[in-house]
Order: C-alpha cells, then sequence, then structure tokens
C-alpha cells in the first residue's frame, strides 16, 4: 500500500483543483456570511437617542383579523414619539373595519384604508403600498404586512437611527416562523432562502444593493414619487422587492439595520407552497437585475461541484493511495467545518434555526434543484404578469 503520493501530472491536477476550489470556497463563505453576523452584531445598531424623523408605518393587511389583532397593539405601543400608524386592508372583514375603527378612537394615530373591491389585472400589494405611500404625510415610511409581529418596543428607533442625511432606504429582516413539523423538503427551501438573504444583505452591506424584504424597510417618500412609484413593473405581480430596490438603490444612500430587535417575524408564510412560489417568483423578477450577485452564486456552487469531482476522481484513479485520501479528507472536513459554523452563525442572527450537517448536502443539490425550479418557471412564467389575474366572482 503507498502512503506518499505520486506526483505525475494527474494527480498534480487533481491536487491543484482541489485546493483552489477549497480556498474560493472558504474565502465566498467567509465574506458573505461573515459580513451579515458581523453586521448584526455590530455596536452600532444600538439603539440610541438620535434625531427623531416623522415615519409613517404602512401595515398591509391581507391576512384576516385576527393576525392583525396580535399585531396593530405591538406597532402602536413602539417606543417612538414621532410616528403614526396606516393599515392598508385587502381583506374585506367587517370585523377588520369594526375594529379599526374602535382603535382609532383609542390611538390618534392611527388611520387606515383600504383597497377597492373587485380591483383586477394588478398586483393588489403594490397598490396596497402606494395608498399607503400617498396617504402618509412623512418624511420616511416603514413597510411591514399585519402578519409580521415585532419582538421589542425599539424596533421602529432602530430601524429609523439608520436614517441619516442623505439616507433614502434602510433594509431590515423578516423571519418566517415553521408553525408545522419540518420536513426535509421545507427544510431545503428554508435553507435557499437564507442563502438569498445573506447574498442581497451582504450586497446592501457593500454598498450595491439589489433586493430587499418589503416586510420591514425603510423608504424616504419622495424618492417613492420621483421613480413614479412601481411604475416600471406595474405589469407584474412581484418586483417590488427586488426590481424596484435596484432601480432606486443607490451607493450611499441605503443602510442595512440587523439588531435583534429590529428583526421581524413572520407567521403562516414558511408553508413549502408559499417558499415554492416566492422561489419561483424571484426566479423570474430575478432576470431583469443585472448584478454581480447572481454570477457570484454561481461560481460558488460550481467550485463546491468541482472540489467534490476532484475529491471523488482521486479516489477513483487511485483507490489505494493513502496521502491522497488524507489530503482530499482534510480539505473536504475544512470546508465542511467552515461551511457550517458560518452558515448557522449567520442563521442565528437572523432568527432562523441552524442547518448543522445538512448544509453540505443541501449545497451540493442546490444547482439540480436551480435548474429543476427554472424549467417550473419557464413553463408558469405567464402567471407573472397581472393581466393573468383571474376576475373574481
Amino acid at each position: 500500500m503507498c502512503i506518499s503520493i505520486e506526483y505525475d501530472s494527474l494527480t498534480v491536477g487533481i491536487i491543484i483543483m482541489a485546493l483552489l476550489s477549497a480556498i474560493f470556497i472558504g474565502c465566498w463563505i467567509l465574506k458573505h456570511f461573515n459580513r451579515v453576523a458581523n453586521s448584526a452584531k455590530s455596536k452600532e445598531n444600538e439603539a440610541k437617542h438620535a434625531e427623531q424623523f416623522k415615519v409613517s408605518v404602512i401595515i398591509y393587511s391581507c391576512y384576516g383579523c385576527n393576525m392583525l389583532k396580535e399585531t396593530l397593539p405591538l406597532i402602536l405601543s413602539q417606543d417612538y414619539d414621532n410616528y403614526d400608524v396606516i393599515v392598508v386592508d385587502d381583506n374585506y372583514e367587517e370585523c377588520t373595519k369594526d375594529y379599526l375603527t374602535d382603535m382609532m378612537l383609542k390611538n390618534k394615530n392611527l388611520y387606515f384604508t383600504n383597497i377597492p373591491q373587485g380591483t383586477l389585472n394588478l398586483s393588489r400589494k403594490k397598490l396596497a403600498l402606494t395608498l399607503g405611500i400617498k396617504a402618509a404625510q412623512s418624511e420616511y415610511v416603514l413597510l411591514t404586512e399585519s402578519n409580521c409581529k415585532v419582538q421589542s418596543q425599539k424596533w421602529i428607533s432602530l430601524m429609523m437611527q439608520k436614517c441619516e442625511p442623505g439616507v433614502d432606504i434602510v433594509i431590515g429582516n423578516t423571519s418566517h416562523i415553521e408553525e408545522t413539523q419540518n420536513s426535509v423538503i421545507k427544510s431545503y427551501l428554508n435553507f435557499d432562502q437564507i442563502v438569498a438573504k445573506v447574498c442581497y444583505l451582504s450586497y446592501a452591506l457593500n454598498g450595491a444593493a439589489y433586493r430587499a424584504d418589503c416586510c420591514n424597510m425603510v423608504l424616504r417618500r419622495n424618492l417613492f414619487f420621483e421613480v413614479k412609484g412601481f411604475s416600471a413593473t406595474m405589469n407584474l405581480h412581484a418586483g417590488e422587492d427586488d426590481l424596484f430596490i435596484a432601480q432606486v438603490a443607490k451607493n450611499h444612500s441605503t443602510k442595512v439595520q440587523l439588531a435583534k430587535d429590529s428583526q421581524l417575524l413572520s407567521y403562516g408564510t414558511a408553508t413549502s407552497r408559499a417558499l415554492r412560489e416566492y422561489k419561483l417568483q424571484h426566479l423570474f423578477t430575478g432576470k431583469g437585475l443585472h448584478t454581480f450577485s447572481k454570477i457570484s452564486v454561481a461560481m460558488y456552487l460550481l467550485f463546491y461541484w468541482v472540489l467534490v469531482f476532484s475529491i471523488i476522481s482521486g479516489a477513483v484513479i487511485y483507490p489505494m493511495n493513502i496521502a491522497l485520501w488524507i489530503f482530499n479528507f482534510v480539505v473536504l472536513l475544512s470546508v465542511w467545518i467552515t461551511q457550517i459554523y458560518a452558515f448557522d452563525r449567520a442563521a442565528r442572527v437572523l432568527c432562523h434555526k441552524p442547518f448543522s450537517f445538512r448544509i453540505p448536502f443541501y449545497t451540493m443539490v442546490a444547482p439540480v434543484y436551480n435548474a429543476w425550479y427554472r424549467i417550473i418557471g419557464y413553463k408558469s412564467r405567464k402567471s407573472n404578469y397581472t393581466y393573468q389575474r383571474k376576475r373574481q366572482k
């Protein structure tokens, strides 16, 4: 049994491929995942007694009266003096109307409106946000939804402390809470979502924002009207959280807030069906994004497969070479440890459950999964356009 590597050209090629791939993967992971994790733990995120700009919290309500009853009181009790709340109802329940009317009598800073019934051939969420932003009188608007629960009375304060002169957008985070027992498919869908989230947050932290979380985002009101709102994407159901952001975000005008108390928890949106639709939606709108991030993620997955291929090739070609086996094992183990450490660290600060030893496997199947969803997305591409909305009876 050989205990040393035979240094022929093929062996050297395998070693170089494995080593370069491991270095690229490690650097990519540490760069993006650590950037997000470090930002969340930065002392700059701590609440400060800065100038309080007036802000209007716009709540898109489409999840029923009971969900709104749990969310609204927490928002109305925020430790921030200069704000009002505008609820845009898209549910048409008498319970919701009665509840909001009663709450308005108790809270002078609460207002509500609703989307006209029978509104067709447009994105109802974009219409709701447009109505809310038009109704607002504040310099900034803070967007959220009725199924998103705040974790602290400092939520508004933390989001608004990033609104310095020259800042147009503050990107926050919303974590989708699983209310049912986890499955392998749902677990992978959550993994895929976190990877996408870490990428766009990392690029935003580096001054190249191309996507945001519209369930937790501050926007300068005048900027919305300067670009004519969502007019560029009114023919699409989606696009308010990526195509619109890519259009308005500038290098020094976008900030990210990831303090724990600034993050929201979203309920009822972590079902497998919802996560699949979310994936297909962003695959479609992502075609209109001309960002390096897509190339970066593709390179990461490519080098991961190159690493696996080089290790398998070495094992098949030199099955008795113990030294090569040890080298490959050390390289692969190093990559896995780096992956698990960096990914789970970022997942925890973003209020998600850790994935641990599932991460290497999920990374390997990601290209196959993405290719499959691109096929599904191509077949259902017409459903992304607003003219495909069926007339409600």
